[in-house]
């Protein structure tokens, strides 16, 4: 009998190379690349808490894709979550690319001569604005290929969405100005969009601003998105020089503000505060 090679064998081997090729940035520099920020997110996957400033969820998603093992399976995660969306992408877009290496080519050229590959090495929330975006851009034209595809995106667009609370504004602004365009561009009655399609990708990304609160109460953080929104819109007027004309003019006696201690001292820049 002659061993015939599995079908899928070599698509499996792009996507596991083309993986790869996405978190070079991360190979290069001998580990996944860090932030300021990242230190966070690992303790939150460690210790199950919510952070004071962003969702626990990146945490979890650390927790479940290291294994318990290594931090480099994270961001190998993450390429392959990104591989696989520019693949389907090629294959919907570009369908005269059907060669392996012509595939893998684009995926190569798209992940060097962009930040996605420094992005995608990130032990950071950052690369699932891109996932979002491009489920999005899928499920909103219909380019799935079966109902267990459809099924696969939604879930991804969800976890994608709820990755960080910048994520669940973005992509609510997308598939309501989406849906604005499509109504005035006739677009659902021209049959160029399906409203069905419209109606579901939009119902998840509604559905985020609960599920999120609800995971952020299930882990003992309260039911919300971010506990640390003013500390964010402080940070802003503080960078504006708002701040400063407000202390200015009302740290008195009577006021008694907290911040009135620390006026000489306030930084320049948000990020600082």
């Amino acid at each position: 009998m002659i061993f015939s090679r599995p079908r899928w064998l070599p698509t499996l081997f792009i996507l596991l190379l083309g993986s790869l090729i996405a978190v070079s940035a991360g190979v290069y520099n001998g580990f996944p690349l860090v932030t300021s920020d990242s230190g966070t997110y690992i303790n939150s996957a460690i210790n199950y808490t919510v952070p004071a400033d962003r969702p626990i969820v990146y945490g979890l998603f650390i927790r479940v894709t290291s294994l318990n093992f290594s931090l480099w399976l994270v961001i190998f995660f993450q390429g392959l979550l990104l591989t696989w969306l520019l693949l389907r992408y090629i294959s919907a877009f570009a369908p005269r690319v059907r060669s392996g290496f012509g595939r893998l080519l684009v995926v190569a050229l798209t992940a060097w001569l962009t930040g996605l590959s420094w992005y995608c090495s990130q032990l950071m929330p950052d690369i699932f604005a891109a996932i979002s975006i491009l489920c999005l851009g899928l499920l909103l034209l219909g380019q799935f290929r079966s109902r267990g595809e459809h099924l696969a995106l939604l879930a991804l667009l969800l976890l994608a969405s709820i990755m960080h609370s910048s994520h669940l504004l973005v992509n609510t602004l997308i598939v309501l100005s989406f849906g604005l365009i499509a109504l005035w561009q006739r677009l659902f009655k021209r049959g160029l969009v399906q409203r069905k399609h419209w109606l579901v990708a939009t119902t998840v990304v509604l559905s985020s601003w609960v599920v999120l609160p609800s995971i952020q109460a299930g882990f003992g953080g309260g039911f919300t998105i971010s506990r640390a929104s003013p500390a964010f819109l402080m940070a802003r007027l503080c960078e504006t020089g708002i701040l400063d004309e407000y202390l200015a003019r009302n740290c008195t006696p009577e006021t008694n503000y907290k911040l009135c201690a620390f006026r000489d001292k306030l930084p320049n820049d948000a990020i600082a505060f």
